[in-house]
């Protein structure tokens, strides 16, 4: 039985804080809904019973609530406000309003069906697609919805592909298979970067990247997987996790051309789950199944094995697509289908430092985002805009605080060049050109680029800023040649994520040079792990006097 936490008379998961539970498995709504019955009805007299029961869910219920000490008569505990030390408090435990406020910002287009994910998944979401942020982060709900769509258009490499919203996809062509210029669908969804790249090369056949370990990979995957089976006559699928508790049920309506390599895959979907009996899947899934047995080659459908987590991310990803949709596109729904969504999806590839520097980087306090006024008084590194967000972030912080306290910093002028990537087995033997310190996506059309574009790049730029003013680790090389050793020859320096690659020489700074060489391990290993600091476009800031406590290994 999964365990229970009643904040303010309504019932949420008491481990993770939410109302829908994909980690413990259950739905709270049914329960809550009963509570404000007269209220849902005053506010949404046309939907139906089972319209509110796919409300998107109250999610972060726990944050701030704070155990009062007490229980009610059945024995549960009662929790009460941590800023207002009521266990009724109608500021922040106002459920009812918020539920009703939620369900109006849902979409309107056929049936409302809520993104079961927390606030939690949702930055598991943005740290799949590389947007780190604190799993402290006190950033309003808004703020993370708001980067998390961000990330969702990043991906799609959306506003470079679609000139103007609302998107009506009949007025782009048809995809058609035996037009020489398309791919087979599998291979025209597929995106990647050049750090993609290189781990497939590394991991000499075997998959880099292994399944249901990371939501996003785990999205990209099962869009190649949706392409190959339209291309092989199956527009149905059913995505759905191990235990068959939860399910996406889709169709593909239709595949249109926005660009070259660049399909759009217009679908309808529903979402089930094993505790909602009355969920329109059931009907069609049936449905799908008879037309299977109808058709002499009997071909059914394919079902993808999804974990609940990818599900959510996919289920995000077409929320936001779906209110794009122009209200002039009217596609042909069977009689089973009339309560599901109508979405569309593009091509989902990484996203590009530039995106991950804009979605991570936060300029006020590093957990809420808000105004600072003080900053850590052991390391000057990193700002905060008060004692609580401080104390919140503390055990996040201390290893770099304690690794950097004390430190000398030392600015140093470094140089790069974009060297040119060749990768001739790719896309069918055509040769491509990629910038790597950029780490653009090759496999999109609007990365490819000359040979003379790419040479003339400015040798002394960096990549954009994805780590904003604080502290990160970088690793620092020396030259493997003694005698370029000696020389005072090019350091290479670059961080976990590869987002730049830096090189500095005793040419350009002797004394900092010498600093960098005397450190321990450069002699054995010819490397270090540094903490560093970018203040300029073509400028770092390292601290070679305080090593982190631990060595990371990459």
């Amino acid at each position: 039985m999964a365990k229970i936490a009643v904040v303010n008379d309504f019932v949420f998961c008491l481990t993770h804080g939410s109302e829908v539970c994909n980690k413990c498995y259950f739905d709270h709504r049914t329960t809550n809904n009963q509570r404000m019955k007269k209220q849902l009805s005053k506010a949404f007299p046309k939907l139906s019973e089972q319209d509110l029961l796919d409300r998107p869910p109250l999610s972060n219920a726990l944050v701030l609530a704070l155990d009062s000490g007490k229980k009610d008569p059945s024995g549960l505990i009662l929790y009460q406000c941590r800023l207002h030390n009521t266990t009724n408090c109608k500021t922040c435990f106002d459920w009812i309003n918020l539920a009703i406020a939620n369900l109006k910002k849902a979409s309107t287009r056929g049936n409302v069906i809520a993104i079961e994910a927390t606030r939690e998944e949702k930055l598991g979401f943005l740290s799949s697609m590389g947007v780190e942020l604190s799993p402290n982060t006190r950033l309003p709900e808004e703020a993370v919805d708001k980067r998390l769509r961000g990330a969702i258009d990043g991906a799609q490499y959306f506003y470079s592909v679609i000139d103007e919203v609302p998107v009506n996809p009949a007025s782009f062509p048809m995809w058609s298979k035996t037009d020489p210029e398309n791919k087979p669908l599998v291979l025209a969804v597929r995106r990647g970067n050049f750090a993609e790249v290189t781990a497939m090369l590394k991991a000499r056949g075997e998959n880099p990247f292994p399944l249901y370990q990371n939501a996003f990979m785990d999205v990209r995957q099962t869009l190649m997987t949706l392409g190959k089976h339209f291309d092989d006559g199956h527009p149905e699928a059913v995505l759905q996790d191990k235990g068959h508790d939860y399910a996406i049920c889709m169709r593909v309506l239709e595949v249109r051309k926005v660009a070259l390599d660049v399909p759009m895959f217009v679908v309808t979907y529903g979402r089930g789950a094993h505790n909602q009996p009355l969920s329109p899947t059931f009907g069609w899934i049936s449905d799908v199944i008879a037309r299977s047995q109808s058709n002499s080659t009997k071909i059914g459908f394919p079902q993808i094995i999804s974990t609940p987590e990818e599900q959510n991310l996919l289920l995000s990803i077409l929320q936001v697509n779906s209110k794009r949709l122009s209200a002039d596109y009217v596609p042909d729904l069977r009689k089973t289908e009339k309560r599901f969504m109508v979405s569309f999806f593009l091509p989902i590839g990484p996203l590009s430092q530039l995106d991950i520097g804009k979605l991570a980087n936060c300029s006020g306090c590093i957990v809420c985002g808000n105004k600072t006024i003080s900053k850590c008084s052991g390391c000057l590194s990193v700002e905060y805009c008060g004692r609580d967000c401080q104390k919140l972030h503390w055990k996040e912080h201390k290893p770099m605080c304690v690794s950097l306290k004390g430190g000398t910093w030392h600015t140093v002028t470094v140089s790069t060049e974009a060297p040119e990537i060749r990768i001739a087995s790719l896309l069918e033997g055509k040769p491509l050109v990629a910038n790597y310190l950029n780490n653009q996506n090759p496999f999109h059309p609007s990365a490819y680029k000359s040979k003379t574009e790419v040479q003339s790049a400015d040798p002394t730029s960096l990549p954009p800023n994805i780590h904003g003013d604080r502290p990160f680790l970088v690793k620092i090389q020396c030259p493997f040649n003694p005698v370029l050793r000696s020389l005072g020859g090019s350091m290479l320096i670059y961080d976990r994520q590869r987002s730049f690659h830096a090189h500095f020489s005793a040419a350009d700074d002797q004394a900092t040079y010498d600093e960098a060489m005397k450190q321990p391990g450069m002699a054995t290993q010819l490397k270090i792990y540094r903490w560093a600091k970018r203040v300029g476009d073509c400028q770092l800031s390292i601290c070679f006097d305080r090593p982190p406590s631990k060595d990371p290994l990459w």
